[in-house]
């Protein structure tokens, strides 16, 4: 190779590193990330697309630099990721994401006091829990009685709980953890018709969302157990709003929340994933 001739594998190098750079950058920043990984991943994703932004710049320092033998294989492993996440594809079924996650595989169960908050909310202001009360805001509380988080949606004297979409998996794993004091209560919630599994009844059906622990590779719907009559004319994987009230019922020996349904409305698909940590 003649001195100031490009260094056409320190060019491939470059060119690959940056553009790996790039989607990650692009994932992390428009959110599309959270179609693969859950939002812990994000600030690792900011590294990583620093650290190749890094090693681009050290390779750009042998663009014109004499290299006699080429190895240019160790490119294409960079290129893949790319190819991956720019080739057209469909979001993950919700019919094929498994079995459904309850109360002792996905909520902990009743001794587990302490659930997982992805994000707690805080009230515009917090105040005592009476005022939390008023602003129609449900205080969590720890075992020991410490605020770990606030949800939405919360109306004690009316006897209702409409679940923001947002506060999901928040609100059934309080559902979980404590189904005596909300018996009786309205639930309003949406989710997919997910009814064609082992453990359901003929007349159970769960409006379900798909959890994401750690990666795509581990979705699993999760829900709360809905009693219906007509559950056969219910079509699987079509999203529905469900009002209906909560019983305490049993699964496997365990309380389990079950939502006696008196009304069902079609919903717009959501597309966003929950997330338990």
């Amino acid at each position: 190779m003649k001195r100031g001739a490009l260094n056409l594998q320190a060019a491939l190098e470059v060119i690959c590193l940056a553009a790996f750079s790039a989607v990650l950058l692009y994932l992390a920043l428009s959110g599309a990330y959270l179609y693969y990984v859950a939002p812990r991943v994000k600030p690792y994703l900011f590294f990583s697309a620093g650290a190749l932004l890094v090693c681009a710049m050290f390779s750009a320092t042998r663009l014109f630099r004499p290299q006699y033998r080429r190895r240019s294989a160790h490119c294409f492993l960079l290129a893949i990721p790319v190819l991956l996440v720019l080739l057209p594809h469909e979001q993950i079924s919700t019919v094929s994401s498994g079995g459904l996650l309850t109360g002792g595989s996905a909520f902990g169960g009743a001794d587990n006091q302490t659930p997982a908050i992805s994000s707690p909310l805080s009230p515009s202001s917090p105040g005592s829990s009476e005022s939390s009360v008023e602003d129609g805001i449900y205080t969590m509380e720890g075992a020991s009685g410490q605020v770990i988080g606030y949800l939405h949606g919360y109306d004690p004297e009316a006897r209702t709980v409409t679940v923001p979409d947002s506060e999901f998996y928040n609100w059934c794993s309080e559902l979980f953890l404590y189904p005596d004091r909300f018996e009786g209560f309205e639930i309003t919630m949406t989710g997919f018709v997910l009814k064609d599994i082992p453990s359901l009844n003929a007349d159970e059906f769960v409006p379900a969302r798909l959890m994401m622990s750690c990666c795509a590779a581990d979705l699993s719907p999760c829900g709360i157990v809905c009693k219906y009559d007509n559950v056969s004319a219910l079509a699987a994987d079509s999203w529905i709003t469900v009002t209906g009230t909560l019983q305490v019922g049993s699964f496997e020996g365990a309380p389990e929340p079950q939502i006696h349904v008196s009304s069902i409305e079609p919903a717009e698909e959501i597309t966003d994933y929950v997330y338990p940590y």
